[in-house]
This record gives structure tokens, C-alpha cells and sequence, in this order.
């Protein structure tokens, strides 16, 4: 995918910043526009004006002008983006924004600051990746960054593209978003399936294996032929093991730059992270973009009569 609007949601934080450091190079790499956002806590706004009698928006608005500026001073290929305030729940407000908009990818920290600014994993970022109908690009605070921000410009890691197929409807897309983001790093991608063993008492243990074997070579066949569709070059690749915890350390022992994933759906047509996602969201030092299903971009929409842009 090449994303023409990107949207970064700040919280000022450290990890926020890792986030937009990534964020501005991809606007740069792909000459697409970039939006950053903040939001303030409602409640901190009317304490804020109560106590302080502050114009609280406008100093916001002065400290988000000054916390964008993470490219080396005097570059030229550095973005402008446009600065947005507003009020209300942070994870409403980033995809009504969003929707406002019509971004195509959203950038943001898996972590942030706690209190009244908050941007943890389970809330936040859950609530985002929840309900977003454009990909989410979450950046851990550790690791090495995806983009690397240099005085010539920004420069892409070249380490593989994990592509975490699970082999049912969707699996396709995956692979060629996958495919596409290792092709703009000149990366090569790894396919990458887990098969979870069967649970079962000492005395099918050989049933077990036998099953598991099977498993693994049908969907080694699989994953080869999936392969095969793409003119770079791809590694097909089946491990065994809890899911979240074998793709991780696939992840780390390839030396992979990012990991690709899809979000699926639960039993009430709601998406949600689900219990794989959150476990690599949690463990992984390795950015993970996050692919909503596919009917997402045709069916549904994000309404957007909670927000307004309270600073222009």
C-alpha cells in the first residue's frame, strides 16, 4: 500500500514522538500529506480554564507546533503537516479526524504518557484498532526505527516484511500489502504461517504428531503457492507454536522490520485486536501494521458528528 494521508495521534509523550518521527518520513518517502492530531482530556480543558484562566487550546496548539519539529533543522524534504486540537475521548476523536479527513493510514505509539493523556495498549490504541477502517501502523518505543530521519532525507530500514497469513478469506490482501511495503524498502518478505498443536492427553500423542505434520506440510504447500504470486524475493515459511509468541520470535530471529497482520472480526461483527494481536502488540519491538478485513474499506464508515475541530 502507498499511502497518500497519514494521520498521527500525539500525547506529547516519548513514545508519541517515536511515532511521528516514523510517521514524517513515511509522508516524505511517499510525497503524501500528514496530519498530526492531539487531544485534550475535557476535563483537564475546564480545569484548565477554571483555575488557570490560560487559553489552554492556544498553548496546545504552540506545544504541538513545537513537538513536529523532530527532522534535522534546515532539511527540505521535511513535511508540513497540518496541526489539529481537539476535545473529547482520544480514541473517538482520532477516527472521527480520520474519517474527516479521508486518511489512509494512521501512525501511532502502542504506549504514551498515563493520567489524563494516555495512549496504553488496552485503551487507546485498542479503541483505534477496534473500529478503524484504514490500516494502523503501531510503533513500539523499543527497537529500531522503521524510518530513519537523515539530513539527505528519509531513509527505510531494509530488513524483512513479515506477513502473518493465516491462510483463510483475507490472506491474499495481507500478503499483497505486505508485499507492497517490502517492494518501497527494496526488502525481501516472509510469509509466515503458525501452526498451534493440537491439545490432547499423553495417549493420542501420536495421533497428535501425525496430525501436526499434516497440518504443517498442507500448509507449507499453501504458503509456497502464495509465494509464488510475487516478483521479489519471498521466503515461505511454517513454524509450530503459540501463534502471538512463534510469530514475535520469527519476527526477532529473521531480524524482520515489520510485522504484518490482519485484525479480524469477533462473533458480534465488531473487529478487535483479539487475544493474538494484543499478545505481539504487547511483546513485539518491531513496528506492526495492523489490516482491518477488507469489506471495512467498503462497508463501513467512521461518523463523524463527534468531532470538532475546536483549533483550525
Amino acid at each position: 500500500m502507498t499511502p497518500r494521508s497519514i494521520l498521527c495521534p500525539v500525547d506529547f509523550s516519548a513514545h508519541s514522538r517515536r511515532a511521528l518521527e516514523c510517521a514524517v518520513g513515511l509522508a516524505s518517502l511517499h510525497d503524501a500529506r500528514l496530519i498530526v492530531h492531539t487531544t485534550i482530556d475535557p476535563l483537564l480543558a475546564q480545569a484548565a480554564a477554571i483555575t488557570t484562566g490560560s487559553d489552554y487550546l492556544r498553548d496546545t496548539r504552540a506545544d504541538l507546533r513545537a513537538f513536529v519539529a523532530v527532522a534535522p533543522h534546515g532539511v527540505s524534504w521535511a513535511p508540513h503537516p497540518r496541526l489539529i486540537v481537539t476535545i473529547g475521548d482520544a480514541a473517538d476523536q482520532i477516527l472521527d479526524v480520520a474519517a474527516f479527513h479521508a486518511v489512509d493510514l494512521i501512525v501511532m505509539g502502542t504506549q504514551g504518557l498515563g493520567g489524563v493523556r494516555r495512549m496504553v495498549f488496552g485503551s487507546t490504541t485498542e479503541g483505534v484498532l477496534r473500529r478503524s477502517t484504514v490500516p494502523v501502523l503501531a510503533v513500539p518505543l523499543e527497537g529500531e526505527p522503521l524510518v530513519t530521519l537523515d539530513p539527505k532525507g528519509p531513509r527505510m530500514q531494509q530488513r524483512p516484511v513479515l506477513a502473518a497469513v493465516d491462510l483463510r478469506a483475507g490472506a491474499r490482501v495481507l500478503a499483497h500489502a505486505a508485499a507492497d511495503a517490502a517492494a518501497a524498502a527494496g526488502a525481501p518478505l516472509l510469509l509466515v504461517h503458525v501452526v498451534h498443536p493440537l491439545e490432547t492427553t499423553e495417549r493420542w500423542r501420536r495421533c497428535r504428531d501425525s496430525a501436526t505434520h499434516l497440518h504443517v506440510a498442507t500448509a507449507q504447500a499453501a504458503v509456497e503457492g502464495l509465494a509464488a504470486e510475487f516478483p521479489l524475493t519471498v521466503e515461505p515459511l511454517v513454524v509450530t507454536g503459540h501463534v502471538a509468541d512463534a510469530l514475535v520470535q520469527t519476527a526477532e530471529s529473521r531480524n524482520a522490520g515489520l510485522i504484518v497482520l490482519g485484525i479480524g472480526s469477533g462473533e458480534d461483527g465488531a473487529r478487535r485486536p483479539g487475544s493474538t494481536a494484543y499478545r505481539m502488540l504487547c511483546l513485539a519491538t518491531v513496528p506492526i501494521l495492523a489490516l482491518p478485513p477488507p469489506a471495512a474499506f467498503e462497508t463501513e464508515q467512521t461518523s463523524v458528528l463527534r468531532f470538532k475541530e475546536v483549533v483550525a
